[in-house]
């Protein structure tokens, strides 16, 4: 998902499983009500780099917590990871909610002030466990092209 959102450096481990109903109508592809999630007992890892793009258009209000979770997500361990997906044909959308319980790595330069995470130079920073959601509206034909699987079915469906 987030190299569909434009971030190249993304890597990660882990394991999860779950159903992601796929509907084909009318030459199109859609989910419905999909959830994947990670197994329980088993950890995993999401490092993000060079995330700098995916600010871009983030109202200012709402920089700051997005700043905080890419800074998390740089080098991020996980006790569970959750997904969601619907989509809608008419708006060539997806909609995916992940949310993720664990921990960065190392501790990052954070503060939580008055309701919002501030960026702080100098401080030892955090490293406690955080829960984070994220919320995506990816455009479903590119999110298609990204699952290499679904593309083959969709292209084996319309010979």
């Amino acid at each position: 998902m987030l190299r569909v959102l434009g971030s190249a450096a993304v890597e990660g481990s882990g394991e999860v499983s779950g159903i992601i109903p796929v509907q084909y109508v009318k030459g199109g592809i859609s989910f419905k009500d999909g959830y994947l999630y990670s197994k329980p007992g088993i950890d995993g890892r999401i490092r993000l780099q060079n995330a700098g793009d995916l600010m871009g258009g983030i109202p200012g209000s709402r920089a700051g917590q997005v700043d905080f979770v890419l800074a998390a997500l740089k080098d991020f361990s996980y006790d569970w990871v959750r997904f969601t997906i619907n989509s809608d044909l008419k708006e060539d959308a997806a909609q995916i909610k992940m949310e993720m319980y664990g921990h960065p790595t190392v501790p990052i330069p954070f503060t939580y002030q008055n309701g919002t995470f501030m960026r702080v130079q100098g401080a030892t920073g955090m490293k406690r466990p955080i829960q984070l959601t994220l919320n995506f509206k990816l455009p479903l034909n590119a999110l298609i092209s990204s699952l290499k699987g679904v593309q083959k079915l969709k292209d084996t469906l319309q010979q």
